[in-house]
């Protein structure tokens, strides 16, 4: 029984880990298609069909969405003993969102990750249980 315990904190870890990788690397796809996006409008801006003001407005927009995903992978990696430690840090985040949408799309992130980590910690205790 003790064995058997051992392999499924063993086993649970795991899949906590899980959890924080596949949710660090949405993000990470997420900062490839931004960093996508700023070069495409580097290359309208050389192209002329974009003013120098507008490419500067909107790649500052673009790396503020961006450093805010990294921040975010950060918080995931992140060691934290108390949940309001983390907490904390994503309502950092969400204060340093200029528009509702911006806001909307990081808590859409925040969320995913909190209900993939419940459905893990509902399916370890059923497991504890038996």
């Amino acid at each position: 029984a003790k064995i058997k315990k051992m392999k499924e904190a063993s086993h649970s870890a795991k899949s906590h880990e899980q959890i924080l990788q596949t949710e660090c690397k949405t993000l990470r796809k997420q900062i490839d298609g931004l960093q996508a996006l700023k070069m495409q409008h580097y290359e309208s801006y050389v192209e002329g069909q974009l003013s120098k003001e507008n490419f500067l407005i909107k790649k500052r927009e673009i790396s503020t969405k961006e450093e805010d995903l990294k921040k975010m992978i950060f918080i995931f990696n992140s060691y934290f003993s108390q949940r309001t430690e983390r907490s904390s840090q994503f309502i950092k985040i969400l204060d340093s969102c200029r528009t509702e949408e911006e806001k909307s799309v990081i808590m859409a992130q925040i969320l995913s990750f909190t209900e993939q980590y419940g459905r893990f910690q509902e399916r370890l205790e059923a497991t504890q249980k038996r």
